[in-house]
């Protein structure tokens, strides 16, 4: 079963990474970007603050110093997901819902709020308006906007050709209007009927509602509006056992009999036809219709054809902008030489597409900058591949000289860069080229830095590769904490038999047994409270965590809550370096 995911990027890789994990094969082609804002929205004194979207957490906390007041408010979330988002961003009090908007208003019903204000902190657009049920139960609501998520109106040349071969089973959709852009993409591709073919499988009732208005083939909609309940449909359902709240619902198809009048007239034309001449009629025979090119994908070939049209499409953006000097990239002769010492088949590009990814990403902000009369605008870019170097050199250099915005008081480069950074750490990727261009803004002397450089080469584990990791040896931890260290095996043998089956409490159980340990350890990890994990795993004893396995889980745990702290420690540096 073949995935398609339409998230913006870097949500769209985190999904991808989870049902990669699960056994899925997915391909991703964003329809969204997220675009932050460029200035820090002016809260003021509010009561508390809500929140509909991680992004809009990741986006705000950009501008969020130490010990801003803001931290201190309680926070109302949507689900589990931006609740994290929420506590890494550093507030405190958390107020969960159960995943959709009306589950979020119904939390905020149940205690009395007359005459709070609070603040509604969103991207633009939003699905659902808080006004109104707010407003009555007497909050005074403000909403302020954090980033845009920009419509993208085109596939990438993979996609568009798994689409053409129908290769592609489900499409997945989080959003109505993300439902709205895949058909409008399939439409300006030409692939209009590519929708009949396809399974959408939805969030939300309602953006399966919308979905049956676009003509899918068939309609799955996950029994609870969160990824766990997605990746548990689509596992039933590939076994051919789906779950009843992900049944497919599949349009109806008409009866044959009402196409009988239509078949029996058609007969007699042919007959009719047939006695006048007793040649062929080939106006009644259809032209064969024209064959489908279906292009071949040739591994380095296919994608630096993907690559030109995407630096042509940038081209044509930039003929708006002003002509600026040549800004350079030292590490790009190092990059073409790999690049050509390698068979095509070898060839990683992956590189490249992140450089470009960047180019364009910064490109979107620096013409909404443009377009609201921010004329300052400083720009160093990074860039791609042999001969196309030499063609996005020309862009860059079109764009290196502009002057930093006036809108903002955070240099848009350093930005770009520190979210690129940030963006690589959370996938689990390697990051000592960005971490290398980012030590142009801070020195590199700094503890931050050196914590970071540490991992550089090697990147760190995501959230959902810890927890997977950690539900690996969970069992052996167990077991070692029921078993003294000078143990024979006697000994051994009956606390192995001990653990076989266990019943226990999990959550924050107090007591100092082993099972109460693991489960306040087990409530940590399923929060990604990494630095709680550490301390709970702590109180296990010596023999437990030198055992190997629970040894290398804890060292990537706890290069993970040093890189997180690292990252925390820059953005308060930024932050207070603007501030003066």
């Amino acid at each position: 079963m073949k995935l398609l995911i339409t998230r913006p990027d870097l949500d769209a890789r985190a999904l991808s990474a989870r049902l990669e994990e699960a056994g899925f094969e997915t391909l991703v082609s964003p329809l969204m970007e997220i675009i932050p804002a460029q200035s820090a929205p002016e809260i003021g004194d509010v009561d508390a603050l809500i929140f509909t979207s991680a992004n809009a957490i990741d986006a705000l906390a950009i501008w969020l110093e130490e010990g801003s007041p803001c931290l201190d408010k309680p926070v109302y979330v949507v689900g589990e997901k931006t609740e994290a988002a929420a506590r890494k961003a550093g507030f405190t009090t958390c107020h969960v819902a159960d995943g959709s908007v009306d589950d979020l208003i119904a939390l905020v019903s149940k205690s009395p709020h007359e005459g709070e204000r609070w603040a509604y902190i969103s991207g633009d657009p939003i699905k659902r308006d808080l006004d109104a049920p707010l407003d009555a139960l007497g909050i005074k609501l403000s909403r302020h906007i954090v980033y845009e998520a920009r419509a993208i109106d085109s596939f990438t040349e993979e996609v568009k050709d798994a689409l053409i071969s129908k290769e592609i089973d489900v499409v997945l959709f989080y959003s109505p209007r993300s439902v709205t852009l895949f058909t409008a993409a399939l439409e300006k591709a030409g692939l209009n009927s590519a929708v009949e073919d396809l399974r959408a499988l939805c969030l939300s009732e309602t953006i399966g509602d919308e979905a049956r208005q676009q003509g899918f083939h068939e309609i799955w909609v996950a029994h609870e509006p969160n990824t766990d309940a997605v990746i548990e449909g689509l596992k039933k359902a590939s076994e051919g056992t789906p779950d009843m709240d992900l049944e497919p619902t599949t349009k109806t198809k008409p009866p044959l009999v009402k196409y009988l009048p239509w078949a029996l007239l058609f007969i007699a034309l042919i007959f009719i036809a047939g006695i006048f001449s007793a040649s062929k009629i080939p106006f009644l025979a259809p032209e064969p219709p024209a064959p489908v090119e279906v292009p071949a994908s040739t591994g380095l070939t296919d994608a630096i054809s993907t690559l030109v049209k995407r630096i042509n499409d940038l081209q044509q953006r930039l003929d708006g902008l002003e002509n600026a000097p040549q800004g350079t990239d030292e590490a790009l002769a190092a990059r073409i030489e790999t690049l050509e010492s390698v068979q095509p088949a070898q060839v990683d590009l992956t590189p490249v597409l992140n450089r470009l990814n960047s180019l364009e990403q910064r490109l979107s902000s620096y013409e909404a900058a443009l377009a609201e009369g921010n004329d300052d605008i400083n720009f160093i870019p990074q860039s791609p591949d042999p001969e196309l170097m030499a063609r996005l050199d020309a862009l860059e250099d079109r764009l290196t000289q502009m002057p930093a915005q006036t809108g903002s008081d955070v240099s848009a480069l350093r930005l770009l860069s520190f979210a690129s950074l940030k963006d690589q750490i959370a996938t689990g990727a390697v990051y000592d080229n960005s971490l290398e261009g980012l030590g142009s803004y801070i020195r590199e002397s700094t503890p931050a830095y050196q914590t970071l450089k540490t991992y550089a080469t090697t990147g760190v584990q995501t959230d959902a590769a810890l927890k997977q990791d950690f539900s690996l040896i969970s069992g052996d931890i167990l077991l070692a904490a029921k078993t003294p260290e000078d143990a024979g095996w006697w000994d051994r043998f009956l606390a192995r038999t001990q653990t076989v089956v266990t019943v226990r409490k999990t959550g924050d159980v107090d007591g100092d047994t082993p099972e109460a340990r693991l489960s306040r350890l087990e409530t940590r990890v399923e929060n990604g409270d990494w630095a709680g994990a550490l301390s709970a795993l702590n109180e296990f004893p010596a023999h437990v965590r030198d055992a190997d396995p629970v040894k290398a889980w804890a060292e990537a745990v706890t290069a993970k809550t040093e890189v997180e702290g690292a990252l925390a420690a820059l953005a308060r540096r930024f932050n207070a370096a603007e501030a003066q």
